[in-house]
Protein backbone atom coordinates (compact mmCIF):
# COMPACT_ATOMS: atom_id res chain seq x y z
CA UNK A 1 0.00 0.00 0.00
CA UNK A 2 1.34 3.41 -0.95
CA UNK A 3 1.74 6.24 1.54
CA UNK A 4 0.30 9.73 1.14
CA UNK A 5 3.13 10.69 -1.24
CA UNK A 6 2.38 7.76 -3.53
CA UNK A 7 5.47 5.84 -2.44
CA UNK A 8 5.11 2.08 -2.05
CA UNK A 9 8.43 1.78 -0.18
CA UNK A 10 7.70 4.16 2.69
CA UNK A 11 10.17 2.73 5.19
CA UNK A 12 13.13 3.47 2.87
CA UNK A 13 12.45 7.14 2.21
CA UNK A 14 12.89 10.44 4.00
CA UNK A 15 9.68 12.47 4.31
CA UNK A 16 8.72 14.90 3.13
CA UNK A 17 10.68 13.87 0.01
CA UNK A 18 14.09 15.46 -0.10
CA UNK A 19 15.75 16.65 -3.31
CA UNK A 20 18.75 14.41 -3.89
CA UNK A 21 21.71 15.19 -6.15
CA UNK A 22 20.95 13.88 -9.68
CA UNK A 23 23.22 10.81 -9.57
CA UNK A 24 21.96 9.77 -6.15
CA UNK A 25 18.39 10.31 -7.36
CA UNK A 26 19.11 7.93 -10.25
CA UNK A 27 20.45 5.33 -7.81
CA UNK A 28 17.28 5.64 -5.69
CA UNK A 29 15.12 5.40 -8.82
CA UNK A 30 16.89 2.18 -9.77
CA UNK A 31 16.39 0.84 -6.25
CA UNK A 32 12.68 1.69 -6.50
CA UNK A 33 12.47 -0.16 -9.81
CA UNK A 34 14.20 -3.23 -8.34
CA UNK A 35 12.17 -3.45 -5.14
CA UNK A 36 14.86 -1.83 -2.96
CA UNK A 37 17.26 -4.74 -3.66
CA UNK A 38 20.76 -3.49 -4.49
CA UNK A 39 21.74 -6.91 -5.82
CA UNK A 40 18.89 -6.66 -8.34
CA UNK A 41 20.19 -3.24 -9.42
CA UNK A 42 23.61 -4.83 -9.99
CA UNK A 43 22.03 -7.60 -12.08
CA UNK A 44 19.67 -5.30 -14.02
CA UNK A 45 19.41 -6.49 -17.62
CA UNK A 46 17.33 -3.59 -18.98
CA UNK A 47 20.14 -1.97 -20.96
CA UNK A 48 17.59 -0.03 -23.02
CA UNK A 49 16.73 2.07 -19.93
CA UNK A 50 18.24 5.55 -20.22
CA UNK A 51 19.36 5.34 -16.56
CA UNK A 52 21.06 1.94 -16.89
CA UNK A 53 24.66 3.27 -17.24
CA UNK A 54 24.16 5.43 -14.11
CA UNK A 55 22.39 2.81 -11.94
CA UNK A 56 25.26 2.68 -9.43
CA UNK A 57 24.98 6.41 -8.71
CA UNK A 58 28.18 7.28 -10.58
CA UNK A 59 29.29 8.04 -14.10
CA UNK A 60 30.56 5.01 -16.00
CA UNK A 61 34.32 4.78 -16.54
CA UNK A 62 33.96 5.19 -20.30
CA UNK A 63 31.66 8.25 -19.99
CA UNK A 64 32.38 10.91 -22.59
CA UNK A 65 30.96 14.36 -23.04
CA UNK A 66 29.47 16.67 -20.42
CA UNK A 67 29.03 15.18 -16.96
CA UNK A 68 25.30 15.57 -16.66
CA UNK A 69 22.68 12.94 -16.10
CA UNK A 70 19.75 15.33 -16.66
CA UNK A 71 19.06 14.28 -20.27
CA UNK A 72 18.85 10.58 -19.38
CA UNK A 73 16.53 11.48 -16.48
CA UNK A 74 14.32 13.43 -18.87
CA UNK A 75 14.30 10.45 -21.25
CA UNK A 76 13.27 8.14 -18.40
CA UNK A 77 10.44 10.46 -17.40
CA UNK A 78 9.23 10.59 -21.01
CA UNK A 79 9.36 6.80 -21.11
CA UNK A 80 7.32 6.61 -17.90
CA UNK A 81 4.68 8.98 -19.36
CA UNK A 82 4.40 7.29 -22.79
CA UNK A 83 6.50 10.00 -24.51
CA UNK A 84 3.94 12.68 -23.63
CA UNK A 85 5.77 15.87 -22.60
CA UNK A 86 2.62 17.41 -21.12
CA UNK A 87 2.17 14.40 -18.83
CA UNK A 88 5.77 14.71 -17.65
CA UNK A 89 5.12 18.32 -16.71
CA UNK A 90 1.90 17.37 -14.87
CA UNK A 91 3.46 14.38 -13.09
CA UNK A 92 1.98 13.92 -9.62
CA UNK A 93 4.36 11.26 -8.26
CA UNK A 94 6.29 13.61 -6.01
CA UNK A 95 7.86 10.69 -4.13
CA UNK A 96 9.81 9.71 -7.27
CA UNK A 97 13.51 10.42 -6.65
CA UNK A 98 13.95 11.91 -10.13
CA UNK A 99 10.76 14.03 -9.94
CA UNK A 100 12.62 17.35 -9.41
CA UNK A 101 14.69 16.70 -12.56
CA UNK A 102 11.82 15.47 -14.77
CA UNK A 103 11.99 18.51 -17.06
CA UNK A 104 15.68 17.96 -17.78
CA UNK A 105 16.81 20.83 -15.56
CA UNK A 106 18.14 21.09 -12.05
CA UNK A 107 15.98 22.89 -9.46
CA UNK A 108 19.15 24.13 -7.75
CA UNK A 109 19.97 26.14 -10.88
CA UNK A 110 16.64 27.94 -11.11
CA UNK A 111 17.03 31.24 -12.92
CA UNK A 112 20.45 30.34 -14.30
CA UNK A 113 21.32 29.33 -17.81
CA UNK A 114 21.28 32.55 -19.81
CA UNK A 115 17.55 32.97 -20.12
CA UNK A 116 17.44 36.76 -19.78
CA UNK A 117 13.94 37.52 -20.97
CA UNK A 118 13.10 41.01 -19.80
CA UNK A 119 15.19 43.87 -18.51
CA UNK A 120 14.29 44.98 -15.02
CA UNK A 121 13.51 48.63 -14.66
CA UNK A 122 11.21 51.12 -16.38
CA UNK A 123 9.05 49.98 -19.27
CA UNK A 124 7.64 51.89 -22.21
CA UNK A 125 3.97 52.08 -23.16
CA UNK A 126 4.27 49.05 -25.45
CA UNK A 127 5.14 46.72 -22.56
CA UNK A 128 8.40 45.39 -21.18
CA UNK A 129 11.57 46.07 -23.12
CA UNK A 130 13.94 43.32 -24.07
CA UNK A 131 17.40 43.63 -22.56
CA UNK A 132 19.11 43.83 -25.96
CA UNK A 133 16.84 46.59 -27.40
CA UNK A 134 18.44 49.35 -25.34
CA UNK A 135 22.00 48.19 -25.92
CA UNK A 136 23.85 50.88 -27.98
CA UNK A 137 26.49 48.36 -29.10
CA UNK A 138 23.90 46.22 -30.92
Amino acid sequence: MADRYGNPWAKYRVYPPKILPPLRAVRHQCLDCCGEQSEEVNLCAIESCSLWPYRFGAYPENHQGPKSVLKPIRAKCLDCCADNRAEVKRCIKKCCPIFPYRMGTSPSRAGKGGHLIFQTGPTNSEGPTHAHENDPSA
